[in-house]
């Protein structure tokens, strides 16, 4: 296969919009587009347009509906490449466990717990059941 000149040469810039979607941050072009209108994307915390020009170094903050995530932009490329590459266009800034987030989540499992025991001994039996059932009965 033959690189053309483009391809090899290092992109120094790269459209925002275009970015997100070759980072597989957004599923389409038009997404991304539609999330930076909407004031939903932040470049070096600053609200941008789709056209914003970004270079390697950026920090992109994306609000996202259920939670907020930060990147630190690693490279630039103009071709779509494969979901494992595409990780390596970023680097992304993971929260810190607070001891209040580490109390909800021990909660969550908590609550989760008492839900299957609750569950157990009603209705019809799961299959599970079934095969212990079989084994006490001795058939």
């Amino acid at each position: 296969m033959v690189k053309s000149e483009k391809d090899s040469e290092q992109l120094e810039s790269m459209r925002l919009d275009k970015w997100l979607k070759v980072a597989r941050l957004f599923k389409t072009r038009t997404l991304a587009a539609t999330a930076c209108q909407s004031h939903h994307v932040k470049v070096n915390g600053k609200k941008v347009k789709p056209a914003q020009m970004i270079k390697i170094g950026d920090t992109i903050s994306i609000q996202y509906p259920s939670r907020n995530r930060t990147f630190d932009v690693a490279a630039l490329t103009q071709r779509s490449i494969s979901a494992t590459a595409a990780r390596e266009l970023y680097l992304e800034h993971l929260p810190a466990v607070t001891p209040e987030s580490q109390k909800m989540f021990e909660l969550f499992l908590q609550q989760e717990d008492r839900r299957q025991r609750e569950r157990q001994g009603k209705g019809r039996p799961t299959k599970k059941e079934r095969r212990e059932l079989v084994k006490i009965k001795g058939k």
